[in-house]
Protein backbone atom coordinates (compact mmCIF):
# COMPACT_ATOMS: atom_id res chain seq x y z
CA UNK A 1 0.00 0.00 0.00
CA UNK A 2 1.44 3.36 -1.04
CA UNK A 3 1.14 6.63 0.86
CA UNK A 4 -1.32 7.75 -1.81
CA UNK A 5 -3.51 4.74 -1.07
CA UNK A 6 -3.32 5.47 2.66
CA UNK A 7 -4.47 9.03 1.99
CA UNK A 8 -7.28 8.00 -0.35
CA UNK A 9 -8.42 5.27 2.02
CA UNK A 10 -8.50 7.70 4.95
CA UNK A 11 -10.40 10.29 2.92
CA UNK A 12 -12.90 7.65 1.85
CA UNK A 13 -13.55 6.56 5.43
CA UNK A 14 -13.71 10.19 6.62
CA UNK A 15 -16.33 10.93 3.97
CA UNK A 16 -18.62 8.33 5.58
CA UNK A 17 -18.66 10.19 8.89
CA UNK A 18 -19.15 13.55 7.21
CA UNK A 19 -22.00 12.30 5.02
CA UNK A 20 -23.65 10.58 7.97
CA UNK A 21 -23.64 13.83 9.92
CA UNK A 22 -24.96 15.84 6.97
CA UNK A 23 -27.78 13.41 6.15
CA UNK A 24 -28.85 13.24 9.77
CA UNK A 25 -29.11 17.04 9.86
CA UNK A 26 -31.23 16.96 6.69
CA UNK A 27 -33.51 14.03 7.57
CA UNK A 28 -34.06 14.72 11.28
CA UNK A 29 -36.37 17.75 10.77
CA UNK A 30 -38.56 15.68 8.43
CA UNK A 31 -38.79 12.71 10.80
CA UNK A 32 -39.53 15.03 13.71
CA UNK A 33 -42.71 16.16 11.95
CA UNK A 34 -44.09 12.65 11.47
CA UNK A 35 -42.85 10.81 14.58
CA UNK A 36 -43.90 11.52 18.13
CA UNK A 37 -41.65 11.76 21.20
CA UNK A 38 -43.14 8.41 22.25
CA UNK A 39 -41.93 6.84 18.98
CA UNK A 40 -38.42 8.08 19.55
CA UNK A 41 -38.57 7.20 23.23
CA UNK A 42 -39.43 3.53 22.82
CA UNK A 43 -36.61 3.01 20.30
CA UNK A 44 -34.25 5.01 22.52
CA UNK A 45 -35.00 2.57 25.35
CA UNK A 46 -34.33 -0.47 23.15
CA UNK A 47 -31.24 0.59 21.18
CA UNK A 48 -28.65 0.86 24.01
CA UNK A 49 -29.15 -2.82 24.87
CA UNK A 50 -28.75 -3.82 21.23
CA UNK A 51 -25.66 -1.64 20.72
CA UNK A 52 -24.08 -3.00 23.90
CA UNK A 53 -24.61 -6.58 22.71
CA UNK A 54 -23.27 -5.70 19.26
CA UNK A 55 -19.96 -4.63 20.77
CA UNK A 56 -19.50 -8.25 21.88
CA UNK A 57 -20.81 -9.93 18.74
CA UNK A 58 -17.39 -10.68 17.22
CA UNK A 59 -15.61 -11.29 20.55
CA UNK A 60 -13.11 -8.64 19.40
CA UNK A 61 -11.56 -11.12 16.98
CA UNK A 62 -11.93 -9.21 13.71
CA UNK A 63 -9.01 -6.90 14.54
CA UNK A 64 -6.86 -9.89 15.43
CA UNK A 65 -7.77 -11.73 12.22
CA UNK A 66 -6.36 -8.88 10.13
CA UNK A 67 -2.94 -9.87 11.50
CA UNK A 68 -3.41 -13.42 10.11
CA UNK A 69 -2.73 -14.45 6.51
CA UNK A 70 -5.89 -14.96 4.46
CA UNK A 71 -4.34 -18.23 3.25
CA UNK A 72 -5.04 -19.79 6.63
CA UNK A 73 -8.58 -20.90 5.79
CA UNK A 74 -9.01 -22.86 9.04
CA UNK A 75 -8.52 -19.81 11.28
CA UNK A 76 -10.67 -17.55 9.13
CA UNK A 77 -13.45 -20.10 8.75
CA UNK A 78 -13.46 -21.07 12.42
CA UNK A 79 -13.59 -17.37 13.35
CA UNK A 80 -16.51 -16.86 10.96
CA UNK A 81 -18.59 -19.73 12.41
CA UNK A 82 -17.70 -18.68 15.96
CA UNK A 83 -18.86 -15.08 15.45
CA UNK A 84 -22.03 -16.26 13.70
CA UNK A 85 -22.92 -18.59 16.59
CA UNK A 86 -22.09 -15.87 19.11
CA UNK A 87 -24.22 -13.32 17.22
CA UNK A 88 -27.13 -15.75 17.10
CA UNK A 89 -26.84 -16.41 20.84
CA UNK A 90 -26.69 -12.70 21.69
CA UNK A 91 -29.75 -12.04 19.52
CA UNK A 92 -31.64 -14.66 21.49
CA UNK A 93 -30.52 -13.22 24.81
CA UNK A 94 -31.61 -9.68 23.86
CA UNK A 95 -34.96 -10.98 22.58
CA UNK A 96 -35.61 -12.81 25.86
CA UNK A 97 -34.48 -9.75 27.80
CA UNK A 98 -36.87 -7.62 25.74
CA UNK A 99 -39.83 -9.71 26.86
CA UNK A 100 -38.96 -9.17 30.51
CA UNK A 101 -38.28 -5.47 29.99
CA UNK A 102 -41.60 -5.04 28.18
CA UNK A 103 -43.49 -6.62 31.10
CA UNK A 104 -41.51 -4.61 33.68
CA UNK A 105 -42.18 -1.29 31.93
CA UNK A 106 -45.76 -2.23 31.00
CA UNK A 107 -45.01 -1.32 27.38
CA UNK A 108 -46.32 -4.08 25.04
CA UNK A 109 -44.72 -2.58 21.92
CA UNK A 110 -41.24 -2.74 23.43
CA UNK A 111 -40.92 -6.52 23.08
CA UNK A 112 -41.59 -6.84 19.31
CA UNK A 113 -39.43 -3.79 18.62
CA UNK A 114 -36.51 -5.11 20.68
CA UNK A 115 -36.95 -8.58 19.15
CA UNK A 116 -36.69 -7.13 15.62
CA UNK A 117 -33.78 -4.89 16.51
CA UNK A 118 -31.92 -7.83 18.06
CA UNK A 119 -31.70 -9.41 14.60
CA UNK A 120 -29.17 -6.77 13.55
CA UNK A 121 -26.74 -8.36 16.02
CA UNK A 122 -26.90 -11.57 13.97
CA UNK A 123 -26.68 -9.63 10.69
CA UNK A 124 -23.56 -7.86 11.90
CA UNK A 125 -21.95 -11.13 13.02
CA UNK A 126 -22.40 -12.52 9.49
CA UNK A 127 -20.61 -9.50 8.01
CA UNK A 128 -17.79 -9.21 10.55
CA UNK A 129 -15.22 -11.65 9.15
CA UNK A 130 -15.89 -10.76 5.47
CA UNK A 131 -15.52 -7.12 6.52
CA UNK A 132 -12.16 -7.91 8.14
CA UNK A 133 -11.11 -9.51 4.84
CA UNK A 134 -11.90 -6.26 3.00
CA UNK A 135 -9.91 -4.27 5.55
CA UNK A 136 -6.92 -6.62 5.35
CA UNK A 137 -6.89 -6.21 1.56
CA UNK A 138 -7.02 -2.40 1.92
CA UNK A 139 -10.40 -2.10 0.16
CA UNK A 140 -11.26 1.08 2.02
CA UNK A 141 -13.00 2.89 -0.85
CA UNK A 142 -15.17 -0.24 -1.18
CA UNK A 143 -15.87 -0.26 2.58
CA UNK A 144 -16.79 3.43 2.43
CA UNK A 145 -19.04 2.82 -0.59
CA UNK A 146 -20.83 0.00 1.25
CA UNK A 147 -21.42 2.23 4.27
CA UNK A 148 -22.69 5.10 2.13
CA UNK A 149 -25.03 2.83 0.14
CA UNK A 150 -26.40 1.25 3.32
CA UNK A 151 -26.84 4.67 4.91
CA UNK A 152 -28.65 6.09 1.87
CA UNK A 153 -31.05 3.15 1.50
CA UNK A 154 -31.78 3.04 5.24
CA UNK A 155 -32.59 6.76 5.30
CA UNK A 156 -34.90 6.41 2.29
CA UNK A 157 -36.57 3.45 4.01
CA UNK A 158 -37.19 5.30 7.26
CA UNK A 159 -38.52 8.36 5.41
CA UNK A 160 -40.93 6.19 3.41
CA UNK A 161 -42.07 4.39 6.55
CA UNK A 162 -42.54 7.61 8.52
CA UNK A 163 -44.53 9.23 5.71
CA UNK A 164 -46.77 6.14 5.57
CA UNK A 165 -47.57 6.20 9.28
CA UNK A 166 -45.40 3.37 10.63
CA UNK A 167 -44.41 5.43 13.69
CA UNK A 168 -41.68 3.88 15.85
CA UNK A 169 -41.31 1.04 13.36
CA UNK A 170 -39.86 3.57 10.90
CA UNK A 171 -36.74 3.76 13.08
CA UNK A 172 -36.63 -0.04 13.35
CA UNK A 173 -36.84 -0.37 9.55
CA UNK A 174 -33.97 2.10 9.29
CA UNK A 175 -31.67 -0.13 11.34
CA UNK A 176 -32.77 -3.37 9.66
CA UNK A 177 -32.37 -2.04 6.11
CA UNK A 178 -28.95 -0.60 6.93
CA UNK A 179 -27.52 -3.87 8.20
CA UNK A 180 -29.20 -6.00 5.52
CA UNK A 181 -27.72 -3.87 2.73
CA UNK A 182 -24.35 -3.76 4.46
CA UNK A 183 -24.31 -7.56 4.85
CA UNK A 184 -25.16 -8.36 1.22
CA UNK A 185 -22.71 -5.80 -0.20
CA UNK A 186 -19.93 -6.93 2.15
CA UNK A 187 -20.42 -10.59 1.19
CA UNK A 188 -20.52 -9.67 -2.51
CA UNK A 189 -17.38 -7.53 -2.60
CA UNK A 190 -15.28 -9.53 -0.14
CA UNK A 191 -15.84 -12.81 -1.99
CA UNK A 192 -15.24 -14.48 1.37
CA UNK A 193 -16.38 -18.11 1.42
CA UNK A 194 -15.82 -20.05 4.67
CA UNK A 195 -15.09 -23.74 4.57
CA UNK A 196 -16.87 -26.26 6.78
CA UNK A 197 -14.18 -26.26 9.45
CA UNK A 198 -14.45 -25.46 13.14
CA UNK A 199 -11.28 -25.96 15.20
CA UNK A 200 -11.56 -23.81 18.30
CA UNK A 201 -7.90 -24.33 19.24
CA UNK A 202 -6.87 -22.58 16.00
CA UNK A 203 -8.37 -19.26 17.16
CA UNK A 204 -7.10 -19.34 20.75
CA UNK A 205 -4.76 -16.40 20.11
CA UNK A 206 -7.60 -14.41 18.54
CA UNK A 207 -9.85 -15.13 21.52
CA UNK A 208 -7.21 -13.82 23.93
CA UNK A 209 -6.72 -10.75 21.74
CA UNK A 210 -10.48 -10.21 21.60
CA UNK A 211 -10.88 -10.74 25.33
CA UNK A 212 -8.45 -7.90 26.04
CA UNK A 213 -9.98 -5.57 23.45
CA UNK A 214 -13.50 -6.21 24.75
CA UNK A 215 -12.29 -5.85 28.32
CA UNK A 216 -10.79 -2.47 27.49
CA UNK A 217 -13.99 -1.36 25.75
CA UNK A 218 -16.14 -2.58 28.65
CA UNK A 219 -14.04 -0.65 31.18
CA UNK A 220 -14.37 2.48 29.04
CA UNK A 221 -18.15 1.95 28.81
CA UNK A 222 -18.42 1.60 32.60
CA UNK A 223 -16.24 4.68 33.11
CA UNK A 224 -18.33 6.87 30.80
CA UNK A 225 -21.60 5.58 32.28
CA UNK A 226 -20.46 6.24 35.85
CA UNK A 227 -19.32 9.72 34.87
CA UNK A 228 -22.76 10.59 33.54
CA UNK A 229 -24.53 9.08 36.55
CA UNK A 230 -22.32 10.89 39.09
CA UNK A 231 -22.56 14.21 37.26
CA UNK A 232 -26.33 13.81 36.87
CA UNK A 233 -26.79 12.98 40.55
CA UNK A 234 -24.73 15.89 41.88
CA UNK A 235 -25.05 18.56 39.18
CA UNK A 236 -28.31 17.59 37.48
CA UNK A 237 -29.26 16.35 34.02
CA UNK A 238 -28.73 19.77 32.43
CA UNK A 239 -25.03 19.62 33.33
CA UNK A 240 -24.79 16.16 31.77
CA UNK A 241 -26.38 17.50 28.57
CA UNK A 242 -24.00 20.45 28.40
CA UNK A 243 -20.96 18.27 29.02
CA UNK A 244 -22.17 15.67 26.49
CA UNK A 245 -22.54 18.35 23.80
CA UNK A 246 -19.01 19.63 24.42
CA UNK A 247 -17.73 16.04 24.27
CA UNK A 248 -19.57 15.54 21.00
CA UNK A 249 -17.58 18.40 19.49
CA UNK A 250 -14.30 17.21 21.00
CA UNK A 251 -14.83 13.75 19.46
CA UNK A 252 -15.20 15.09 15.90
CA UNK A 253 -11.43 15.11 15.09
CA UNK A 254 -11.17 11.51 16.25
CA UNK A 255 -14.17 10.41 14.18
CA UNK A 256 -13.32 12.37 11.05
CA UNK A 257 -9.50 12.26 11.04
CA UNK A 258 -7.85 9.92 13.53
CA UNK A 259 -10.44 7.11 13.42
CA UNK A 260 -10.36 6.58 9.63
CA UNK A 261 -6.55 6.79 9.65
CA UNK A 262 -6.35 4.16 12.37
CA UNK A 263 -8.58 1.83 10.37
CA UNK A 264 -6.47 2.30 7.23
CA UNK A 265 -3.08 2.06 8.96
CA UNK A 266 -3.84 -0.93 11.17
CA UNK A 267 -3.42 -3.58 8.41
CA UNK A 268 -0.18 -1.85 7.32
CA UNK A 269 1.20 -1.68 10.87
CA UNK A 270 0.28 -5.35 11.31
CA UNK A 271 2.37 -6.26 8.26
CA UNK A 272 5.42 -4.34 9.54
CA UNK A 273 4.99 -5.34 13.21
CA UNK A 274 8.39 -7.07 13.23
CA UNK A 275 10.18 -3.99 11.91
CA UNK A 276 10.27 -1.34 14.63
CA UNK A 277 12.27 1.13 12.55
CA UNK A 278 9.64 1.20 9.80
CA UNK A 279 6.82 1.58 12.33
CA UNK A 280 8.62 4.49 13.98
CA UNK A 281 9.00 6.41 10.72
CA UNK A 282 5.38 5.89 9.68
CA UNK A 283 4.06 6.74 13.16
CA UNK A 284 6.06 9.98 13.39
CA UNK A 285 5.15 11.18 9.90
CA UNK A 286 1.41 10.47 10.16
CA UNK A 287 1.26 11.85 13.73
CA UNK A 288 3.05 15.02 12.57
CA UNK A 289 0.52 15.56 9.78
CA UNK A 290 -2.45 14.99 12.12
CA UNK A 291 -0.96 17.36 14.71
CA UNK A 292 -0.44 20.04 12.04
CA UNK A 293 -4.16 19.96 11.18
CA UNK A 294 -5.98 18.98 14.37
CA UNK A 295 -4.20 20.98 17.09
CA UNK A 296 -4.74 24.42 15.47
CA UNK A 297 -8.32 23.53 14.52
CA UNK A 298 -9.33 22.45 18.02
CA UNK A 299 -7.38 25.32 19.58
CA UNK A 300 -9.19 27.96 17.53
CA UNK A 301 -12.61 26.40 18.15
CA UNK A 302 -11.75 26.44 21.85
CA UNK A 303 -10.75 30.11 22.02
CA UNK A 304 -13.61 31.13 19.67
CA UNK A 305 -16.12 28.93 21.47
CA UNK A 306 -18.65 31.70 22.03
CA UNK A 307 -19.30 32.62 18.36
CA UNK A 308 -18.79 29.04 17.15
CA UNK A 309 -21.34 27.44 19.48
CA UNK A 310 -23.74 30.39 19.22
CA UNK A 311 -23.76 30.33 15.40
CA UNK A 312 -23.91 26.56 15.08
CA UNK A 313 -26.16 25.64 18.01
CA UNK A 314 -27.77 28.88 19.30
CA UNK A 315 -27.34 30.87 22.50
CA UNK A 316 -28.70 28.14 24.78
CA UNK A 317 -25.58 26.04 24.16
CA UNK A 318 -23.10 28.81 24.99
CA UNK A 319 -22.10 27.09 28.23
CA UNK A 320 -21.23 23.93 26.30
CA UNK A 321 -18.82 26.06 24.27
CA UNK A 322 -17.13 27.29 27.44
CA UNK A 323 -16.78 23.70 28.68
CA UNK A 324 -15.30 22.76 25.31
CA UNK A 325 -12.69 25.48 25.74
CA UNK A 326 -11.71 24.02 29.12
CA UNK A 327 -11.25 20.51 27.72
CA UNK A 328 -9.76 21.62 24.38
CA UNK A 329 -6.07 21.01 25.33
CA UNK A 330 -6.81 17.31 25.83
CA UNK A 331 -9.18 17.27 22.83
CA UNK A 332 -6.39 18.63 20.61
CA UNK A 333 -3.74 16.11 21.74
CA UNK A 334 -5.91 12.97 21.95
CA UNK A 335 -6.48 12.39 18.19
CA UNK A 336 -2.72 12.55 17.56
CA UNK A 337 -1.86 10.18 20.41
CA UNK A 338 -4.64 7.77 19.43
CA UNK A 339 -2.38 6.27 16.75
CA UNK A 340 -0.39 4.71 19.59
CA UNK A 341 -3.37 2.41 20.19
CA UNK A 342 -3.02 1.19 16.60
CA UNK A 343 0.66 0.42 17.24
CA UNK A 344 -0.29 -1.48 20.38
CA UNK A 345 -2.94 -3.56 18.58
CA UNK A 346 -0.70 -4.36 15.62
CA UNK A 347 1.96 -5.61 18.00
CA UNK A 348 -0.58 -7.79 19.80
CA UNK A 349 0.10 -6.02 23.12
CA UNK A 350 -3.55 -5.92 24.12
CA UNK A 351 -2.68 -6.39 27.80
CA UNK A 352 -1.29 -2.84 27.74
CA UNK A 353 -4.65 -1.53 26.50
CA UNK A 354 -6.43 -3.24 29.39
CA UNK A 355 -3.93 -1.81 31.85
CA UNK A 356 -4.35 1.69 30.42
CA UNK A 357 -8.15 1.37 30.53
CA UNK A 358 -8.08 0.38 34.19
CA UNK A 359 -5.67 3.17 35.10
CA UNK A 360 -7.58 5.89 33.24
CA UNK A 361 -10.87 4.69 34.71
CA UNK A 362 -9.49 5.02 38.24
CA UNK A 363 -7.85 8.37 37.41
CA UNK A 364 -11.00 9.84 35.86
CA UNK A 365 -13.29 8.68 38.65
CA UNK A 366 -10.98 10.07 41.34
CA UNK A 367 -10.80 13.38 39.49
CA UNK A 368 -14.57 13.45 39.05
CA UNK A 369 -15.17 12.51 42.69
CA UNK A 370 -13.10 15.50 43.81
CA UNK A 371 -14.17 18.10 41.24
CA UNK A 372 -17.90 17.38 40.89
CA UNK A 373 -18.64 19.19 44.17
CA UNK A 374 -17.20 22.43 42.77
CA UNK A 375 -19.33 22.64 39.63
CA UNK A 376 -19.18 21.72 35.97
CA UNK A 377 -16.22 24.01 35.23
CA UNK A 378 -14.14 22.21 37.84
CA UNK A 379 -15.20 18.83 36.41
CA UNK A 380 -14.06 19.89 32.93
CA UNK A 381 -10.69 21.14 34.19
CA UNK A 382 -10.14 18.06 36.34
CA UNK A 383 -10.97 15.62 33.55
CA UNK A 384 -8.84 17.60 31.08
CA UNK A 385 -5.80 17.34 33.39
CA UNK A 386 -6.51 13.65 34.02
CA UNK A 387 -6.73 13.03 30.27
CA UNK A 388 -3.37 14.71 29.60
CA UNK A 389 -1.78 12.64 32.38
CA UNK A 390 -3.28 9.55 30.76
CA UNK A 391 -1.88 10.52 27.34
CA UNK A 392 1.62 10.83 28.80
CA UNK A 393 1.16 7.49 30.52
CA UNK A 394 0.14 5.96 27.19
CA UNK A 395 3.27 7.36 25.57
CA UNK A 396 5.47 5.90 28.30
CA UNK A 397 3.91 2.43 28.02
CA UNK A 398 3.55 2.05 24.25
CA UNK A 399 6.67 3.70 22.77
CA UNK A 400 9.04 1.11 24.33
CA UNK A 401 7.38 -1.73 22.40
CA UNK A 402 8.73 -0.23 19.16
CA UNK A 403 11.99 0.97 20.79
CA UNK A 404 11.14 4.59 20.10
CA UNK A 405 12.76 7.39 22.17
CA UNK A 406 10.18 9.46 24.04
CA UNK A 407 11.97 12.70 23.12
CA UNK A 408 11.68 11.96 19.40
CA UNK A 409 7.93 11.38 19.65
CA UNK A 410 7.07 14.31 21.93
CA UNK A 411 9.08 16.72 19.75
CA UNK A 412 6.48 16.48 16.99
CA UNK A 413 3.98 18.31 19.22
CA UNK A 414 6.19 21.37 19.85
CA UNK A 415 5.67 23.35 16.64
CA UNK A 416 1.87 22.78 16.39
CA UNK A 417 1.35 23.75 20.04
CA UNK A 418 3.58 26.83 19.69
CA UNK A 419 1.91 28.01 16.47
CA UNK A 420 -1.59 27.40 17.88
CA UNK A 421 -0.69 29.36 21.04
CA UNK A 422 0.31 32.36 18.91
CA UNK A 423 -3.00 32.24 17.03
CA UNK A 424 -4.95 31.91 20.29
CA UNK A 425 -3.15 34.95 21.73
CA UNK A 426 -3.82 36.95 18.56
CA UNK A 427 -7.54 36.07 18.65
CA UNK A 428 -7.81 37.00 22.33
CA UNK A 429 -6.08 40.34 21.75
CA UNK A 430 -8.42 41.28 18.91
CA UNK A 431 -11.50 40.08 20.81
CA UNK A 432 -10.59 42.21 23.82
CA UNK A 433 -9.82 45.39 21.87
CA UNK A 434 -12.40 45.40 19.09
CA UNK A 435 -16.19 45.10 19.16
CA UNK A 436 -16.61 42.40 16.50
CA UNK A 437 -19.88 40.51 16.07
CA UNK A 438 -20.08 36.72 16.16
CA UNK A 439 -19.69 36.25 12.42
CA UNK A 440 -16.56 38.40 12.25
CA UNK A 441 -15.05 36.54 15.21
CA UNK A 442 -15.98 33.25 13.58
CA UNK A 443 -14.27 34.28 10.34
CA UNK A 444 -11.22 35.55 12.21
CA UNK A 445 -10.89 32.22 14.04
CA UNK A 446 -10.97 30.37 10.70
CA UNK A 447 -8.37 32.71 9.24
CA UNK A 448 -6.02 32.42 12.21
CA UNK A 449 -6.43 28.64 12.21
CA UNK A 450 -5.44 28.46 8.53
CA UNK A 451 -2.47 30.76 9.20
CA UNK A 452 -1.36 28.50 12.05
CA UNK A 453 -1.46 25.43 9.77
CA UNK A 454 0.53 27.26 7.09
CA UNK A 455 3.06 28.45 9.67
CA UNK A 456 3.54 24.90 10.97
CA UNK A 457 3.94 23.59 7.44
CA UNK A 458 6.56 26.21 6.53
CA UNK A 459 8.60 25.50 9.65
CA UNK A 460 8.43 21.73 9.15
CA UNK A 461 8.57 21.74 5.34
CA UNK A 462 12.01 20.16 4.95
CA UNK A 463 11.33 17.65 7.72
CA UNK A 464 7.95 16.69 6.23
CA UNK A 465 9.49 16.32 2.76
CA UNK A 466 12.23 14.08 4.10
CA UNK A 467 9.79 11.99 6.15
CA UNK A 468 7.44 11.76 3.18
CA UNK A 469 10.15 10.27 1.00
CA UNK A 470 11.18 7.74 3.67
CA UNK A 471 7.63 6.71 4.58
CA UNK A 472 6.56 6.32 0.95
CA UNK A 473 9.46 3.93 0.42
CA UNK A 474 8.73 1.95 3.58
CA UNK A 475 5.03 1.57 2.81
CA UNK A 476 5.83 0.30 -0.67
CA UNK A 477 8.55 -1.97 0.72
CA UNK A 478 6.09 -3.57 3.16
CA UNK A 479 3.36 -4.16 0.58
Amino acid sequence: MSLRQVTLGSLAMSSVGILRLMTQLLVLPVLARYLTPEDYGIVAIAMPFVLFAMSFSDAGMSQSLIRTSSQDRTEWSTSFWFTVLLGLALSGVITAFGFGLSVFMNEPLLFPILACLSSIIFLQSLATVPGASLQQNHKFPTIAGIEIAAMFISLMTTLWAALNGFGAWSLVFQQLSHYIVKLFLTLFFSRFAPVLSFKIHSIREHLIFGRDVLGSDLISFIRDSLQRVIMGKVLGTSAVGIFSMSKLFSDVPRRIVAGPLQMVLYPRFSMMRDNNDDMQHVLVFISRVIAMIVIPTVGMIGIAHDPVFTILLSEKWAEAGYIFMLISPAAALAPVASLLNTVCLSKGKTDILVRLSVEVCILFLISLGICVWYGLDAVAIGLMIAHIVYLFRMVMLILPIIDMPTKRYLSLYITPVFSTSLSVIAYYAVDQNFDFNDWKLFGMAIGLGIMAVIFIFLIQYKMLLKDFSVVRHKLLHNT
